[in-house]
């Protein structure tokens, strides 16, 4: 394999705001081509993950091959833009690869580039209450939301651990 490209549409209980992940690792080459690829996602953000964080992407940094992780859609549905959108930056990035030709010069995209993520993780069940929506912009210590039980009293305050744009919002846990 010589490059990678991971499509993520938001699962069922995801609500996201188009973005883009790259992997950064020791491998000079890697990281560019990874970035590369990255900018020509039509996303207005861009992440930059380290090789050892988890997922396949980040695996197939480990072995020298260059990808990126795209997230469009949400809640497990796609609108036919989005998968069309979707379709134009994989033409795009293997046009930038010279995988397939191209009529004229592959623009990459002007993209908000973050070089750390971090999720909040609450602590117990109950419902969560949104303050911020993904695509939304927050300060440290803002309030993303609220956790309350079934009879309406707070059980958590979710703050922001830092500055930062609030990317996806899960509705039901993970259980693992």
């Amino acid at each position: 394999m010589d490059y990678y490209i991971d499509l993520h549409g938001g699962d069922r209980f995801e609500a996201l705001v188009p973005h883009v992940y790259h992997v950064s690792t020791e491998n000079a080459r890697t990281t560019e081509l990874s970035l590369k690829m990255a900018m020509c996602v039509e996303a207005e953000f861009r992440i930059e993950v380290p090789d050892e964080s988890a997922g396949t992407v980040a695996w197939a940094a480990s072995k020298g091959v260059p990808g990126i992780l795209i997230e469009r859609g949400g809640m497990g549905m796609w609108s036919a833009e989005e998968v069309e959108k979707t379709k134009q930056d994989v033409f795009r990035i293997m046009k930038y690869l010279k995988i397939m030709k191209a009529d004229n010069k592959i623009d990459h995209y002007a993209q908000a580039a973050f070089k750390k993520y971090d999720a909040l993780e609450a602590p117990d069940g109950g419902l969560w209450y949104p303050v911020k929506k993904p695509g939304d912009a927050f300060r440290e210590d803002d309030i993303l939301g609220y956790i309350k039980d079934i009879y309406g009293e707070i059980q958590y305050i979710g703050k922001a651990k830092q500055r930062g744009i609030l990317l996806y919002q899960k509705s039901e846990c993970d259980e693992r």
